[in-house]
Order: structure tokens, then sequence, then C-alpha cells
């Protein structure tokens, strides 16, 4: 009953945040690094990544279930946990978009940064926006019923 409610949507939306959040640390990564020398930026290949886990959201319907993947038998993981299944994903390292390398050896373009941690920021905040409209509007069913 729940999964009807709570469909393949809003699985993807939930990995998509979670991945976003992924994401913001490595860009927060390469922020703080700026200025050690030899550090080569790092960013999440977004569209791949969500590619890997869209497939898995369908392999488990296809199913009837959701998988769990262990990695190790000594690791206890929450049921479900959207951030315990990022860790075990095979996360996509996407190549650097600007290879010219300072002086200490350092990749890390300040500006390409700022933007790709406001453009994170953005996409974060659509879909909580997403995730908050579905929610209201089951809230409003939920009211609305109770008062018939």
């Amino acid at each position: 009953m729940i999964e009807k409610i709570f469909g393949r949507t809003e699985q993807i939306v939930e990995k998509a945040m979670s991945l976003r959040m992924v994401r913001q640390g490595f860009i927060a990564s390469n922020l703080a690094n700026a200025e050690t020398p030899g550090y080569r930026a790092v960013d999440v290949d977004f569209k791949a990544t969500m590619a890997e886990l869209v497939g898995k959201i369908d392999h488990a319907e296809r199913a009837g279930r959701l998988e769990i993947v262990q990695t190790d038998p000594r690791h206890l993981a929450e049921e479900g946990s959207v951030s315990d299944e990022l860790k075990t994903e095979r996360i996509h390292f996407a190549a650097a978009d600007d290879v010219s390398i300072g002086n200490d050896s350092n990749s890390v373009n300040r500006e390409q940064e700022l933007a790709r941690l406001q453009m994170n920021t953005t996409m974060y905040l659509t879909l909580l926006q997403l995730l908050t409209n579905k929610l209201s509007g089951l809230k409003n069913v939920i009211d609305s019923s109770s008062k018939v």
C-alpha cells in the first residue's frame, strides 16, 4: 500500500537528493583545497551515477522487492537507507573540465567550483520543493478525507 503512495518517482527524488549531498561534499572539498599544492579537483558524474541508481530501482521493481547490498559481512546496514546504498554504489567520477594546472599542480578553478556549488544547491532545492509538494498534496487528501 505505501509503495503506491510513495512510488518510483519519490525513490528517484530521494536518491537524487542524497547524491546531490555527496556532490556538495566533493565541491566543498575542492574549494577547501584550492591552495593545496598538487590537489586534483574531483566531481561526481551525476548523470552516470543516477542512471545506475535508477537501474537498480527498476530491477528491484521487476523483482518485486528492494535489494540491500552489503559489501562486508561485518557491516550493519539500516534497512532501505539511501545513504547506506550510496556508500555501496560505485560513484562515477567526472573528469575535470579544466585540465590546466597552475604552477603548484593544483587543478581547482575557484570560479568554476563556485558555479557548480550554486547549481548543485539550486538542483537540490528544486528536488526538495518537488518532494514538499507531493507531501503537501498527500496531507491535503488526508485532511479532506478526515472531514467527511
